[in-house]
């Protein structure tokens, strides 16, 4: 078993529009080793090459590996919002509070329409 969450790395690669040889460019890898890595087909790769792929893709080595049941969740995330909740750990802790209202606020508004149509 990876620990590297190939799921989420396939979908960030689309997310950019790329191709599996796009990604193995810009990270500097062979484009096979993308192959077998989206394949689940090798599960052991040196740190150098876990640390190009979440460079290409600008996330954190931390991002692409396999969390537990409940942290996985995020995996189901549409590839947008997964990088901009990646992307939103970088800003600090004042700013993200101010953007989980944010969030929290627009999805109570979301749920209460949805419980005034039903």
């Amino acid at each position: 078993m990876s620990i590297l969450d190939k799921q989420l790395i396939t979908n960030l690669r689309k997310q950019k529009g790329w191709e599996q040889k796009d990604l193995a460019e810009a990270a500097g890898i062979n484009p096979a080793v993308v192959s077998r890595l989206e394949r689940g087909i090798q599960t052991d790769f040196k740190l150098s090459i876990i640390v190009a792929i979440a460079n290409a893709l600008d996330v954190e080595v931390d991002d692409l590996l396999q969390k537990n049941d409940n942290v996985s969740r995020i995996s189901r995330l549409h590839p947008q919002l997964q990088s901009s909740l990646s992307r939103l750990s970088n800003y600090p802790l004042s700013e993200q509070k101010l953007i989980a209202a944010i969030i929290d606020a627009f999805l109570k508004e979301i749920e209460s329409e949805s419980q005034n149509a039903n």
